[in-house]
């Protein structure tokens, strides 16, 4: 399906650059008008450009799908298993999903080639750490836990993975990073928008709460920074391989 969208949208891609230069030669021949020809051009170039680079992934991506149908249909077959059995406990934040019962979880940002949300087993975390600013605040493997988390009792300074007291009066980055093993194989698109795909299994996620400058003292940021902590102690209480009855269910 998408790749038909991908073929469609190249389509009108490829007439309108051809549009856009053959009206720029016109432009030429009738006004002599070099600069707005050459603006033509250049709008025509680009979105040419924009046309091969499609043209070239949606055969990349056929090619891979032709060279590995049997084992990516044991995959996609497997993956709407998992989410069919799926029964949603608990919501976090509304980007992670508990299935007590089965021992099983999901992010709402982690979505296979296939368009559905990967599911994990508890089993499959090995650390998550809590990073601002390229820093990490702390990890699972800590004994720290933010106990004032729901109630944001919590301020701008944090503790960097030194120890050492930061102060600071903006932060541009805020994430929580999920490191995986024993993951069940997907199809993704390959983070270095070479259009190419990765198949294969999980190393680690990468959730992000701040993805610009933020001052720490405006009630967004404390709300952002609650809600990561918040998701960073539900990863971490998963992370300790509790059993089900153990867990500290929201209500």
């Amino acid at each position: 399906m998408k790749q038909k969208a991908n073929k469609k949208r190249g389509f009108v891609g490829l007439i309108s650059a051809i549009a856009f230069i053959v009206i720029g030669m016109g432009v030429q021949l009738e006004t002599g008008s070099i600069l707005l020809s050459l603006i033509l051009y250049l709008i025509g170039g680009t979105i040419l450009a924009f046309w091969l680079s499609i043209r070239i992934s949606t055969k990349r991506e056929s090619s891979f799908f032709e060279a590995n149908k049997g084992e990516i249909e044991i995959v996609k077959n497997e993956e709407e298993r998992r989410i069919a059995e799926f029964i949603d406990s608990e919501n976090i934040v509304g980007i992670l999903h508990i299935d007590y019962e089965n021992r099983k979880w999901y992010s709402v940002n982690t979505t296979s080639k296939f368009g559905r949300n990967i599911v994990f087993d508890f089993e499959s975390i090995v650390d998550v750490e809590l990073i601002e600013d390229e820093e990490t605040v702390t990890t699972s493997k800590s004994n720290s836990t933010f106990v004032g988390a729901a109630q944001g009792t919590f301020g701008g300074g944090i503790a960097s993975s030194r120890g050492q007291a930061v102060s600071k009066q903006a932060v541009s980055r805020l994430e929580v990073l999920v490191h995986l093993i024993d993951t069940p194989k997907t199809v993704l698109a390959a983070p270095n928008g070479s259009g190419l795909l990765y198949f294969g299994n999980l190393d680690k996620i990468r959730i992000t709460f701040i993805g610009k400058q933020i001052l720490t003292s405006s009630d967004v940021y404390r709300k952002t920074r609650r809600d990561a902590e918040n998701l960073f102690n539900k990863f971490k209480e998963i992370a300790a391989n509790k059993t089900g009855d153990e867990f500290n269910v929201n209500t």
